[in-house]
């Protein structure tokens, strides 16, 4: 068999061994394409649902050459959050409530595209035991930006230094999420800066008693459940 006849007989095969921009221009071009089609069959089927059959008959990639980059539907998976991710960028605008919003308008525009509106269901479904942990680090890792965003914002005397900055975080995602994932709405930017009058309002309300520290309802609920643990009788004094 010569050149031209392998090369007709394994195209792929044929490309990896070639070099140059052409070949890793087409090899990314396979990859978006894969994941895009992971995407979208996650937005209409759910990841239980998912098979890497309708994931190759959706990118017009050959199912073998799928699984011999990603050897199962969590590896392919867990490769659509990491793209995920590298399109939530670090934000600092050296504003609170700007930091937050361009958080929440990414996670608007994101979701209007099928590919990612997919994985952002999946994330926030919780219902996959297999990319559960996947889920749940990307879920944290988004919390934690937030949270960031409101420390700075306390540092920078934005918000009062007895804010609960995981507690307001909770409260501007809960907001948007469940609108927009739960009911499936389609909200705008007007809701979302909406939501952030209230809670920045809120938060900014928040004065210190005298001497005390403010805590949180979550956390002042945490605190009376580990006491009553510890001493049942106090619930009934």
């Amino acid at each position: 068999m010569n050149a031209k006849q392998r090369q007709q007989a394994d195209p792929e095969d044929s490309s990896r061994r070639n070099t140059g921009m052409r070949t890793r221009g087409r090899a990314a071009r396979v990859v978006e394409g894969v994941l895009r089609a992971t995407g979208e069959e996650l937005c209409r089927v759910g990841y239980a649902a998912m098979r890497i059959e309708d994931v190759a008959a959706r990118s017009g990639v050959n199912k073998t050459t799928i699984y011999r980059r990603w050897p199962s539907k969590v590896d392919l998976v867990s490769a659509a959050i990491q793209q995920f991710k590298d399109h939530t960028t670090f934000i600092d605008t050296g504003s609170v409530r700007q930091d937050l919003r361009e958080s929440l308008v990414t996670l608007l525009d994101l979701n209007k595209d099928r590919k990612w509106q997919g994985i952002i269901q999946m994330i926030s479904s919780h219902t996959d035991p297999e990319v559960n942990t996947l889920s749940d680090k990307l879920r944290d890792e988004q919390h934690a930006k937030r949270v960031a965003m409101i420390e700075r914002g306390i540092a920078r005397g934005e918000l009062p230094p007895a804010t609960d900055p995981s507690l307001v975080a909770d409260m501007v995602i809960g907001a948007v999420s469940r609108r927009l994932l739960s009911f499936r709405q389609t909200i705008d930017e007007s809701y979302v800066d909406a939501v952030l009058d209230v809670v920045l309002t809120g938060a900014n309300a928040i004065e210190p008693s005298a001497g005390k520290s403010v805590r949180s309802p979550a956390v002042a609920a945490r605190t009376q459940s580990v006491a009553l643990k510890k001493n049942p009788r106090a619930r009934t004094k």
